[in-house]
């Protein structure tokens, strides 16, 4: 059913269109474990079309039926569940696709609507997943933990992908220099006759200026 309905809009963008906001607003009320790899296709074709429709999102000028373009209102229909579907779906590729969707929305934005940004509620969700629950049985359990993974790895990758694709003059050293690494140990090799050899113990986001 999913798989169909995600190829009707596909293929029929302009296919009813007072129907998609009610059908957005079933699909966001389904518990995040039963959403389906078609059931997420489905999920952001209808986000898309919804949030192009009440004129919080421009479509792509390219013509891609289901392409985000400018994102004028970051409180668009159906993100809330998207968030959800991030950090909480036991489905580790679902949950690594909903993240990438989550990091093109918050780069679309326009520059005023990015006070509430991705990087600050994925902190406040972090801390809510840190406190645990004592009354929390072991399956809460499990998705507070997941829940807290989830935010920074998120975190993790929207900050990178941010300073990978800023072109402009740096001011300050980029974020993936201020954690640690992957461990490595570095022989240098000098023509000195003093000194031959000097062993640097360091990590893989090291830089000479750090």
């Amino acid at each position: 059913c999913m798989e169909f309905l995600a190829s009707t809009l596909a293929q029929h963008p302009k296919l009813d269109p007072g129907g998609w906001t009610p059908l957005l607003d079933n699909l966001t009320r389904l518990p995040v474990a039963l959403i389906s790899q078609n059931g997420f296709t489905c999920l952001e074709r209808l986000f898309y079309h919804v949030n192009v429709l009440s004129k919080k999102m421009s479509p792509m000028s390219t013509g891609d039926a289901n392409s985000m373009g400018v994102i004028h209102d970051i409180d668009l229909s159906g993100l809330a569940y998207i968030w959800q579907i991030a950090l909480e779906t036991p489905d580790e590729a679902l949950g690594g696709r909903a993240s990438k969707t989550l990091r093109q929305v918050y780069s679309l934005a326009a520059a005023d609507e990015r006070e509430d940004c991705l990087i600050e509620l994925a902190l406040q969700s972090l801390a809510a997943a840190a406190t645990p629950d004592a009354d929390a049985g072991p399956e809460a359990e499990v998705v507070r933990v997941r829940r807290a993974e989830r935010c920074l790895q998120l975190l993790a990758e929207y900050i990178s992908e941010s300073e990978r694709d800023y072109t402009g003059p740096r001011t300050r050293t980029p974020h993936g220099v201020c954690f640690r690494g992957r461990p490595a140990v570095l022989t240098i090799c000098t023509p000195m006759a003093a000194v031959k050899k000097v062993t640097v113990r360091t990590h893989s986001n090291a830089t000479l200026a750090s």
